[in-house]
């Protein structure tokens, strides 16, 4: 399918991606713009299911002035499991969003989409609905920056009621990493 546009945020001191892909079948491309005239300088920070990732490709990334560059995250750091993105600007103005694009391998077309990026970690966010019917894979991801393990628990909110799933758990996500959650029933 084609992507919808994303819709164009303001430049921010840092912008966090969850479910990020670097595989054959999940990819993503972080696009990077600077609307300055000088050069920017961007830091990305990957948390992979086992911590932070080395990638040093991704420090120091640098856009110059009204431009933006693209970076192919299978190209740069090819992994199979799900990822999240901290881009810091460590210099200038740096508006980020990012191309997601799954394809299931045998199984039909490519889906992808462009992602906006939200600007600081939450203790609570409010995801949109998912269609009911759909065979898509239904996951999950939460991202954890900080020093301490978190644990995510997971309600429904409907026109009638709020409610956790019963069969949800809750989940565990260790210190700078990236856990996914099954959703699919």
């Amino acid at each position: 399918t084609t992507p919808a546009a994303a819709t164009c945020l303001a430049p921010q001191p840092g912008s966090w991606f969850t479910g990020v892909g670097a595989g054959a079948g999940h990819t993503s491309v972080l696009e990077l713009t600077n609307p300055d005239s000088g050069t920017a300088i961007a830091d990305v920070l990957v948390y992979g299911r086992h911590g932070l990732v080395d990638a040093p490709r991704l420090r120091g990334v640098s856009v110059p002035g009204g431009t933006s560059v693209q970076v192919d995250l299978a190209a740069d750091l090819p992994r199979r499991d799900e990822l999240s993105l901290d881009v810091v600007a460590a210099r200038g103005r740096i508006g980020a969003t990012l191309l997601d694009r799954i394809d299931p391998l045998g199984r039909g077309g490519t889906l992808q989409d462009w992602l906006p990026a939200q600007s600081e970690p939450s203790t609570s966010n409010l995801l949109m609905g998912l269609a009911p019917g759909s065979d898509a894979r239904r996951v999950l991801a939460v991202a954890n920056g900080g020093p301490d393990e978190v644990r995510v628990s997971v309600q429904v909110v409907t026109d009638r009621s709020v409610f956790t799933p019963k069969d949800v758990p809750d989940l565990r996500v260790p210190p700078q990493s990236t856990a996914k959650l099954n959703l699919s029933g």
